[in-house]
């Protein structure tokens, strides 16, 4: 399951314990970022009524303060239903509440969280979902997402690609983490999309817009005809496209913080893709 003994937990506990928490997010924060992300995604459509497929996490500092835990978003739970109060708080520190936590969340989950957390040093979120058009998409023979348009041209580069049967996941998303170290997207063919960034916001904006995509490409191959495609304008053409990605990334997610109603049985609309 990813953690499934004590040295396990303490191997956890001693990747948080060397990262700086100078610039972690609190804990506060962290939670309503992480249950407004999850409660836009079902806004746009996406990974919705899907429950057991719909994982998500964030790291951030404990509520005292001191030290790092992980917030999980419960096993099960819907998108729509997120909210900061239900996300669930791991501290590696303490083993056995650590056992009672992770025995309710999916393998899957949990061998990704443990992956971020161990693997990849700079990402503070991930998440997980089975999206319908990433997900149709990845089931046709020579499965590429094509640069269709400008607002996601650099989208393509950032993505690791990978077909596998379900009982080969686990080795597959920790061989991402290690050797993929520069792309935040794992696309898994059609068994879902798992995006792991350097905050909620941007593991939020890159899952969004990989859906957002795939979603202009099935339907133009709807079409039948042949698709026109957009040379990638490559990285140096930008001053900072990183900085602006994060910010815009922060843009997207505060906008929701305004939109979305205060009580998530208060939303009662969708806009899907």
């Amino acid at each position: 399951m990813g953690v499934n003994n004590s040295k396990s937990c303490s191997d956890v506990a001693r990747c948080l314990n060397q990262r700086r928490t100078d610039n972690f997010p609190t804990n506060q924060n962290a939670r309503k970022n992480l249950a407004i992300a999850c409660r836009a995604l079902d806004y746009y459509g996406i990974g919705r009524n899907c429950m057991m497929s719909n994982y998500a996490c964030a790291i951030a500092k404990r509520k005292d303060g001191k030290g790092s835990c992980v917030l999980l978003v419960p096993s099960g739970a819907l998108w729509k239903d997120v909210t900061p109060e239900s996300l669930v708080e791991i501290d590696f520190t303490q083993e056995e509440r650590v056992w009672d936590c992770l025995r309710r969340q999916p393998s899957l989950a949990v061998t990704i969280m443990v992956a971020v957390i161990k693997v990849r040093r700079e990402a503070m979120a991930m998440f997980h979902c089975v999206p319908v058009n990433a997900s149709s998409l990845g089931a046709t023979k020579n499965a590429k997402l094509e640069n269709l348009n400008s607002s996601f041209n650099q989208l393509a580069d950032d993505i690791a690609f990978h077909r596998s049967k379900s009982s080969d996941l686990t080795a597959v998303t920790t061989d991402w983490m290690r050797n993929c170290e520069k792309k935040h997207i794992l696309w898994l063919a059609s068994q879902g999309v798992s995006t792991v960034c350097e905050s909620v916001a941007h593991a939020f904006d890159k899952l969004v817009a990989f859906e957002q995509a795939a979603d202009i490409q099935v339907r133009a191959m709807s079409t039948g005809q042949s698709l026109t495609t957009m040379a990638s304008p490559g990285l140096d053409q930008y001053f900072n496209p990183r900085k602006e990605q994060e910010e815009n990334a922060d843009a997207h997610l505060r906008a929701f913080r305004n939109l979305l109603p205060a009580k998530p049985q208060e939303n009662r609309y969708s806009w899907g893709l």
